[in-house]
């Protein structure tokens, strides 16, 4: 570090400014630890001469095919034209061409209000064809968050992404002076403590079309459900079936108390077997 650089200086931050940074909490990047100790983040790996390397999360939305209707206010309010998926652990991620998804850093970026941030894709993926923002790229003061994407395949060929591989980068900047308030903190903020992709709340902007019972849109109630319905898909799923034999053969198996325990057991094997229903029931 030059003598005549102090804490006061702002612009583009480049790598010795971004690990000093990082060791004074003004920033912050890490990966939430339900996605393992393995996939943490690094900084060794990750933090480039002017930039962050980030990586996709595996839960994503993508845009429904064919679908048929205009996206008018109504049907952004009503959150029916994406449907969400869950990538398994080491799964590809494939897109088509033409194909938008709507996504998510795997890493959650935090910032303090005295720096603000672009995201931009890696020079390999632009190379595919592939743009990981449409116009969204400025990141607030204060942002505390993962960066949400935009993931379009511009290419005529289906693309196969890498979980563990990034494929975008954070620019930093340091600002002049310090943002009055955090972008989470405004009374308008759309968007403020986005754990997973969301979509567009443009219908928001419009007086009427906030459900002012609550003060919840529709579309962030049916989001509320489709998060619980990805979460139970993902850590019960995998074992349900295990589950719905078991409790259907003990009972038989287990014949000297049988009498005490199958309508407890029916009981449990139906309240699971619907439940397996429910989340399975839209997979194609």
């Amino acid at each position: 570090m030059n003598k005549n650089e102090n804490s006061s200086s702002y612009g583009m931050l480049s790598d010795r400014d971004i690990l000093r940074y990082l060791n004074d909490r003004h920033i912050s990047v890490y990966t939430p630890p339900q996605y393992g100790e393995e996939n943490g983040f690094d900084t060794d790996k990750q933090v480039r001469p002017g930039s962050i390397d980030l990586r996709v999360l595996p839960e994503i939305k993508r845009f429904i095919p064919d679908f048929n209707r205009n996206l008018s206010l109504d049907v952004l309010r009503d959150n029916i034209y994406t449907k969400p998926e869950s990538l398994a652990r080491g799964e590809k991620l494939m897109i088509k061409p033409g194909e938008i998804i709507l996504a998510s850093t795997l890493e959650i970026v935090i910032l303090s209000e005295s720096f603000a941030g672009f995201i931009t894709g890696r020079s390999s993926v632009a190379r595919m064809g592939l743009m990981v923002q449409c116009c969204q790229s400025f990141i607030n003061p204060g942002h505390g968050q993962p960066i949400p994407l935009q993931l379009v395949n511009l290419s005529s060929n289906v693309m196969e992404l890498d979980q563990d591989v990034p494929i975008c980068q954070l620019i930093l900047f340091k600002l002049a002076t310090p943002s009055f308030r955090r972008y989470a903190d405004k009374p308008d903020s759309k968007y403020a403590n986005e754990v997973e992709p969301q979509q567009s709340k443009l219908y928001q902007d419009k007086p009427g079309y906030r459900d002012e019972a609550d003060g919840a849109s529709a579309a962030d109630k049916d989001d509320k459900k489709r998060r619980a319905k990805l979460f139970v898909k993902k850590y019960m799923s995998p074992f349900m079936p295990a589950f719905i034999m078991n409790t259907l053969l003990i009972p038989f198996l287990y014949n000297r108390i049988a009498s005490l325990i199958i309508p407890g057991w029916i009981l449990f094997a139906a309240i699971i077997s619907a439940l397996y229903i429910w989340i399975r029931r839209d997979e194609k």
